[in-house]
């Protein structure tokens, strides 16, 4: 069996559980973007008293990122079929989730927290959860399968009606 055969079975024998992978999936998104944003605000020497509000804030970003994925429908549809109605939908969640976010850190932790690194996660999420879907469909374009192989030359006969003025 070739690659591209493999491949496609076990794309296949995922359907079914599509959902919850791209929910796992959108979660360690979410992770990775606020870890990633911490770690650029402190040039990766974290103090250890924010070690302990990142682990403490983390799992309410991820509740309230899923939570607004889920309501902005972000998954429904194929990856592979990402539309710029699709980033703008994505662009839209990922920007309430921060706007939710933001007060509820601020009401737990008061304005000691760096207010940097709500920024920072914004971008790094829209990047992680839009530019994962672009790649995907980027691959699938630039595959050789879809491409078309052949071409047929074909020339239409007939005559373009005046304008009546």
């Amino acid at each position: 069996m070739s690659k591209l055969n493999f491949l496609e079975h076990f794309i296949k024998r995922l359907m079914p559980y599509r959902r919850p992978i791209i929910v796992l999936a959108h979660a360690g998104f979410i992770a990775l973007a606020y870890l990633l944003a911490v770690l650029l605000r402190f040039d990766f020497r974290i103090p250890p008293s924010l070690w302990d509000n990142f682990l403490y804030t983390l799992p309410l970003l991820l509740v309230i990122r899923l939570g607004v994925f889920w309501w902005c429908q972000l998954y429904e549809g194929m990856w592979r079929y990402v539309s710029m109605r699709d980033i703008l939908r994505i662009l839209r969640a990922v920007t309430i989730g921060s706007l939710v976010f933001i007060p509820a850190v601020l009401a737990f932790f008061g304005y000691g927290f760096p207010r940097s690194i709500f920024f920072l996660e914004w971008v790094l999420c829209l990047a992680l959860v839009g530019g994962v879907r672009l790649v995907s469909r980027a691959l699938r374009e630039s595959s050789r399968r879809y491409r078309q192989v052949s071409t047929k030359r074909a020339l239409i006969v007939g005559e373009i009606g005046r304008a009546h003025v």
